[in-house]
């Protein structure tokens, strides 16, 4: 980093997405930047700061960088904004702008998490590689479900939920929509419990919150009608997990499919042991990848780069953080 002359460039942004190459930005930008790229160049925080960036871009991002005067925004590649210290970016006047880019992946991934949790593809698909060939139909004595005519309880109507009752209409399914602020014909989020025996599935897809932490809780699952399925791909912690897989071998449910967990291996090196689900039956799992594939990346860039552009000629952002809101 020592080619880098204060002043030379109209911005600073420090740079925390080892993932993202700097240059697939950069191919987007209309105006000029200069990223400080802390997370692959090993710089210091220290280093960062004395550059006064205006902008941090990051998942989690760091206290020493966040806390410091210069930083005015703060761009996340991904919706959730639940690993934010949401008060004290409050009381800075900082301003959080979070990405829908991927929600496209995000909304598919979880489609196919429900198509492959009602049609048992996965299950099917172990029987005939285990056996090496076709089962007796006497081993598949539970059917798998259509999902025309069937309703579905959307829980989150953002970017991703929006996309999710697209899907459900061109599969012919009826759709229950529950939001923070419902419009006409839907419902809030505290009605689920009143909903749950005219729903068939459940797709989360609502932020994490206070309001929504644990909304599917060992009480409600207790409730559930037993041809329900549920469907997670915001975040883990919207569900009571040991309630869940109690409700899923005991078969009082019908079956879940997971993309997020309370330990997901995108919050932790370790992960969830295996032997906390591995045996727990009617259970589709995926290790937090909804928001990940080989188009998200140039999408997510994009928006990023649209967001630099809008900060450097002070224009606003569509993508704002209601931080009252939390989302």
């Amino acid at each position: 980093m020592s080619n880098i002359h204060l002043n030379s460039y109209l911005k600073y942004v420090a740079y925390g997405i080892p993932w993202m190459p700097v240059s697939l930005i950069e191919a987007f930008l209309k105006t000029k930047w200069r990223f400080l790229d802390y997370s692959v160049h090993n710089m210091e925080f220290s280093s960062v700061i004395k550059y006064n960036p205006e902008v941090l871009i990051s998942f989690s991002p760091p206290e020493e960088i966040r806390s410091h005067a210069s930083v005015k925004f703060i761009l996340t590649p991904g919706a959730g904004i639940d690993q934010m210290p949401l008060q004290a970016i409050r009381e800075q006047g900082q301003t959080i702008i979070n990405c829908h880019a991927n929600a496209s992946s995000v909304a598919e991934h979880a489609w196919g998490l429900l198509l492959s949790s009602a049609r048992k593809l996965t299950k099917y698909d172990k029987m005939v590689r285990d056996q090496e060939k076709w089962p007796d139909q006497t081993q598949i004595k539970d059917l798998n479900v259509d999902l025309a005519g069937k309703t579905i309880g959307i829980i989150g109507y953002g970017s991703i939920g929006q996309k999710l009752a697209k899907y459900a209409h061109a599969f012919e399914m009826d759709t229950i929509i529950f939001r923070k602020h419902p419009q006409e014909y839907q419902f809030s989020l505290s009605d689920l419990e009143y909903q749950l025996d005219n729903l068939d599935f459940i797709i989360l897809s609502v932020p994490l919150t206070d309001e929504t932490k644990a909304m599917i809780s060992r009480e409600l699952i207790n409730h559930l009608p037993s041809h329900i399925i549920i469907i997670n791909v915001a975040r883990g912690e919207l569900i009571e997990e040991d309630a869940l897989f109690d409700a899923l071998r005991e078969g009082l449910i019908r079956g879940a499919g997971l993309d997020v967990w309370k330990n997901s291996p995108y919050r932790s090196i370790h992960g969830l042991r295996p032997d906390e689900f591995i045996h727990v039956p009617n259970l589709v799992i995926s290790p937090h990848r909804a928001w990940i594939s080989k188009d998200s990346f140039g999408k997510v860039a994009q928006q990023l780069a649209l967001e630099l552009d809008n900060i450097a000629k002070k224009r606003g952002s569509t993508n704002k953080v209601d931080l009252d809101l939390g989302y």
